[in-house]
């Protein structure tokens, strides 16, 4: 199989053909390829002379992040993004697993740093001079320390199998689980993308995905592959979808890969309908698209391919299904009521299995299960949850490993795939995925709680929505006392829509908390 071939993440940026050509566009300033390759082969050196092994990412997407990852990668050297919405304990957690001694900082998120030096950080790199010296007196290295050094040429010495980064993410005991994509595992997934949706260097690709993120892999890596164009979206665009709609006009975009609920918001409130001249192609992933606003949003871009794209954080991207229009919509969603995640990619097997690990028949509902090139390494540290991710192929003799996705989904019998949920409590909202487990753990940990339950609910933007039940025995806390201390254990994107309060929780017969119970209560309050 192809993926066998020794090939290393940073391979993507080897051409030196595109020197002179804009690899990144960030506000006013644009970066050529020669200038991403000094800055990068400068932290290279860096990361040589100290021996680090591991560094942290706390950053914003800019053109100075990138350039350090790519550092990191020439020197053999793993990163870790951290979430720059986290809490600094939530971040201190996974410094202190990954053994990380050495952090790289967006200045924007220098007081949070600091905070870290209490779970090991030995050493602060800042990112940018955005702020005056007076202020970075904690920072170890500023940029001009980084400028001075001398630009590395020395050739890696890593193996395809070698770990490139480790993406954390929300973990059923309330323990973030440190996921590891290999060289192998991110260039197959980056090579098959090139190939696939044909990118160029006349692509502009619209970068707004967090570095923490796996659709950041693609926007960054799958650019320089190709010798395109990144642009990144403008910080301060966010929360505002009018004027990052109009952006991508004025940039002619030509490539955007994002989440459902960012898409719904651009549609509900950025003028979508306006259209996006220069976008020949979309990709959707993370969450199911509702269809009456998918309906809507292919509508707003005729001259648009649109494509569903499957695949959790540890298996990367692994099947695909093209919408070719609206007519092809109508007809796709009429029969299924629902668009397909498609067919496995190249050097990509997917099996569909039952409770005992046997293969069901075509139409018959499955957990997804995953071999091939693309498929994660395991998880940082934890030898037990790999053994249960990755198991041997039960349908090949000889040692080759599968995931299990956790996910169910019924083949076609056209070879297409259908999604349907989650097979335990982990569920997506807003493009994240978040395990219930994390922010019940989370929530229990506040003084004066009794018991709890969160409660997933179908939410039609945002995928699914977390309402979290309390029964609280300390009368003088109160639902805005809650809010506020959670919000200091959990991300944003981790918190419940709303906390209520009640004297029980109802119970089962055998005395558990009557989850099916609280689900339906959400459901009669939403008919109200």
């Amino acid at each position: 199989m192809k993926y066998l071939i020794q090939h290393f993440l940073q391979d993507t940026f080897s051409d030196s053909t595109r020197r002179e050509s804009v690899a990144i566009e960030q506000g006013d300033t644009l970066f050529k390829y020669k200038d991403i390759e000094a800055s990068a082969r400068k932290y290279q050196t860096y990361f040589e002379e100290t021996g680090v092994k591991r560094i942290g990412l706390l950053s914003r997407v800019r053109a100075e992040a990138i350039c350090s990852m790519l550092g990191a990668l020439f020197a053999d050297v793993v990163y870790v993004p951290l979430n720059t919405l986290a809490p600094a304990s939530w971040l201190g957690d996974i410094c202190v697993r990954s053994g990380i001694e050495t952090l790289l900082v967006d200045s924007k998120f220098l007081e949070v740093a600091i905070q870290l030096k209490e779970f090991g950080i030995k050493t602060i790199v800042l990112l940018d001079s955005d702020r005056p010296q007076t202020e970075t007196a904690s920072v170890d290295l500023r940029p001009a320390d980084i400028e001075v050094l001398t630009e590395s040429k020395k050739e890696s010495g890593a193996l395809a199998d070698d770990i490139a980064y480790v993406l954390y993410t929300s973990g059923s005991t309330g323990i973030p689980k440190g996921i590891l994509i290999s060289h192998r595992n991110s260039y197959t997934f980056i090579d098959w993308m090139n190939q696939e949706f044909r990118l160029t260097e006349t692509d502009r690709v619209f970068s707004r995905a967090p570095l923490q993120f796996d659709l950041s892999v693609f926007d960054i890596f799958s650019t320089f592959q190709a010798g395109a164009r990144l642009i990144i979206a403008p910080m301060d665009f966010s929360n505002k979808p009018e004027e990052i709609v109009s952006y991508m006009r004025e940039k002619e975009i030509s490539i955007v890969y994002s989440v459902p609920s960012a898409f719904i918001n651009w549609l509900s409130k950025g003028k979508l309908d306006r259209g996006i001249p220069s976008l020949r192609q979309v990709m959707y992933a993370g969450e199911p698209f509702p269809i009456p606003y998918l309906r809507k949003f292919i509508a707003c871009l005729p001259d648009t391919r649109v494509s569903n794209i499957y695949g959790p954080t540890e298996t990367n991207i692994v099947t695909y299904f093209h919408i070719n229009g609206i007519k092809h919509f109508d007809e796709v969603t009429q029969e299924l009521n629902s668009v397909p995640i498609g067919r496995p990619v190249h050097d990509t097997e997917i099996f569909i299995l039952g409770d005992s690990g046997e293969a069901v028949e075509p139409g018959e509902l499955g957990e997804i299960v995953v071999r091939g090139g693309t498929v994660f390494s395991g998880y940082f540290n934890d030898p037990e949850l790999t053994g249960k991710r990755l198991i041997q192929s039960p349908f090949h003799s000889y040692p080759t490993l599968c995931c299990r996705t956790g996910d169910l989904g019924r083949l076609l019998e056209d070879g297409n795939i259908v999604y349907h949920g989650r097979a335990d409590s982990m569920i997506k909202t807003r493009g994240y995925r978040v395990e219930i487990g994390e922010v019940e753990t989370a929530l229990s940990s506040i003084d004066g709680i009794n018991e709890l339950a969160v409660i997933a609910k179908p939410h039609e933007k945002y995928g699914n929505s977390l309402h979290a039940f309390v029964s609280i025995k300390d009368r003088s806390l109160t639902v805005e006392d809650l809010t506020e201390k959670l919000s200091r254990k959990i991300p944003e994107y981790m918190m419940p829509y709303d906390i209520k309060p009640m004297e029980v929780l109802p119970k089962t017969s055998t005395g558990k908390i009557d989850r099916v119970g609280l689900s339906t209560m959400l459901s009669e309050d939403a008919n109200q």
